[in-house]
């Protein structure tokens, strides 16, 4: 069952992403509906990347789980005291 969150990123997937790579929709899909990817900025960045290699027939995975962060997990706190550290400078 879709949550609200994987239908608007499987939206935005696919009107965001250029014919050239759409050989690569299903590894971007995967990580979609596993929560790999789980918000617009990583989906940018999975776009970007896929794009980028789009002559590839198979991708870096590592490279892709790198480039949006899958995995990647920064609380509302965590990302508050990175601000404040910047910010108070």
């Amino acid at each position: 069952m879709f949550v609200d969150l994987q239908k608007i990123l499987l939206y935005n997937l696919t009107t965001r992403l250029k014919p050239q790579a759409y050989h690569h929709l299903p590894l971007v899909i995967g990580y979609i509906m596993n929560g790999g990817i789980s918000n617009d900025a990583q989906l940018m960045a999975a776009i970007d990347y896929v794009l980028h290699h789009s002559s590839n027939e198979k991708l870096d995975v590592r490279g892709f789980e790198e480039s949006c962060g899958v995995g990647a997990v920064v609380t509302p706190d965590e990302l508050e005291d990175r601000v404040l550290t910047y910010t108070v400078c």
